[in-house]
């Protein structure tokens, strides 16, 4: 379970009350040992990449209904954070929002003329 928490080797000891060389010692003299921490760890990092892959589709989805509401201000937010996570700079963002936000209140000007 060590392993599934992500500790250092350092951590692994503390907690299992052993010295730090000794957990060390165990990965260079163990080959058995070694294999099988890296087998475990290669499982749990999978699971965890599958959390991580199930988390941002569902935070797509969310933004994807953010840009879809009603409120110009709540879709300004949403391509924001949409454009920070895609790693745009923050003078790139401003530039991008102000773009979106006239966008968005020209249709909301067309919506109310109509």
């Amino acid at each position: 379970m060590i392993v599934a928490e992500g500790v250092s080797k350092t951590e692994a000891a503390r907690r299992l009350g052993v010295d730090r060389s000794t957990v060390f010692n165990w990965f260079r003299k163990n080959e058995t040992f070694a294999e099988e921490y890296e087998k475990e760890l290669r499982a749990v990092t999978v699971s965890r990449r599958r959390e991580y892959a199930l988390a941002a589709e569902k935070a797509a989805d969310k933004l994807g209904e953010l840009l879809e509401c009603g409120s110009p201000n709540t879709q300004l937010a949403a391509v924001k954070l949409i454009l920070e996570l895609a790693g745009d700079t923050e003078k790139e963002i401003v530039s991008n929002s102000e773009s979106v936000s006239a966008a968005i209140l020209r249709e909301a000007l067309e919506n109310n003329a109509d």
